[in-house]
């Protein structure tokens, strides 16, 4: 399949770069050409055919790396197939984010629908804290890792079959 698949993401503490790493590794696997790199890396899309784009959330807001890039980028990902995921906890519990997990990929941050570049489809994953979140609130916070690395997976496929039938229909 030609053409480069564009994983781009901003991560505060690791969890969201293990998730954006998965989904490149499952588009690999799907015979897509695709690379995660750090949202703040990344300078022009030339030669990308497709993106995907994730933060973590914090504050209800993704990553300003994440919005930058977005904002720089916008007319271009607007004009490629675009993805976006982001990653919690986004539950607020160790049980509120199990609820996230399960509900799946449809979940809808709100935060993404304000990026405004026509996304093809999104994707809110339950995501890990640890003993390094700082902050003010870092100590409130539930730790754990709820990520589902099968259900990220699965819908890295999606996107790589969505990408495939294009092809095929050119």
């Amino acid at each position: 399949m030609s053409g480069r698949v564009l994983v781009a993401y901003a991560s505060k503490y690791g969890g969201t770069a293990e998730i954006a790493q998965a989904i490149a590794e499952a588009m690999r696997a799907e015979g897509l050409d695709a690379e995660a790199r750090e949202a703040a890396t990344v300078t022009d899309l030339v030669g990308y055919r497709a993106a995907v784009v994730g933060s973590g959330v914090y504050m209800g807001r993704w990553a300003a790396e994440a919005r930058k890039f977005v904002k720089q980028h916008r007319a271009e990902l607007r004009a490629m197939p675009t993805w976006l995921f982001c990653s919690g906890p986004t539950g607020g519990s160790p049980e509120g984010d199990t609820a996230v997990a399960k509900a799946g990929p449809g979940v809808v941050d709100p935060s993404m629908r304000r990026l405004d570049v026509d996304a093809r489809g999104y994707a809110t994953f339950a995501g890990r804290s640890g003993e390094d979140m700082g902050g003010p609130f870092g100590r409130f916070v539930p730790k754990g890792d709820w990520r589902d690395f099968d259900q990220i997976a699965a819908w890295a496929r999606e996107i790589a079959g969505a990408l495939a039938a294009e092809v095929a229909e050119a």
